[in-house]
């Protein structure tokens, strides 16, 4: 069985980064919008916010192409792959969730005290609203895998004839 072939780490990071200070931006005018009176909005924490928004999906890339290589949804098992990355689809989420919470809570004191609701409801609602970035960009990485794969292979499969028409030709 051949090895996973996945994106070299410092593109993922690369591209992460980018979508990162892009997300940012967008949060620091979402935050400016509807301000009547000056305030002061903590710049450096929106960074690293929306950088370790987007630096987990580019962490668990690796593993995510690993995963799509292992259970491939076009093989004979296609059925039971779909429910694999289901799963995995679901645990990345609740991974996505838990890492932005705890950033939160070391980023902002505020975020330390009690909220108004319960905490299983708090953590709910985050989870909620994340959850079709999340299975998105699982759904995402998965499909940029399974082209990648079939680009490689496709290139390969196209070499191996322009070399068997070669040694044909000089035979």
């Amino acid at each position: 069985m051949q090895s996973t072939w996945t994106p070299p780490l410092r593109w993922v990071f690369a591209a992460a980064t980018v979508l990162g200070c892009f997300s940012a931006l967008q949060s620091y005018r979402l935050s400016t919008l509807n301000l009547r009176y000056p305030m002061d909005i903590e710049v450096g924490k929106l960074l690293i916010l929306n950088l370790v928004y987007w630096y987990i999906p580019a962490s668990l890339t690796p593993v995510i192409f690993r995963l799509g290589h292992r259970f491939r949804v076009d093989g004979p098992r296609g059925l039971r792959a779909l429910g694999v990355h289901a799963l995995a689809a679901v645990s990345y989420s609740a991974i996505h969730c838990a890492i932005l919470i705890g950033t939160r809570l070391m980023l902002w004191e505020a975020a330390n005290k009690l909220p108004a609701v319960p905490w299983t409801l708090f953590v709910q609602r985050q989870y909620l609203a994340q959850l079709d970035f999340t299975l998105m960009t699982y759904t995402t990485v998965l499909g940029l895998s399974y082209a990648l794969h079939y680009s490689r292979e496709s290139h390969a499969r196209a070499v191996k004839e322009a070399q068997l028409e070669t040694s044909l030709v000089q035979a």
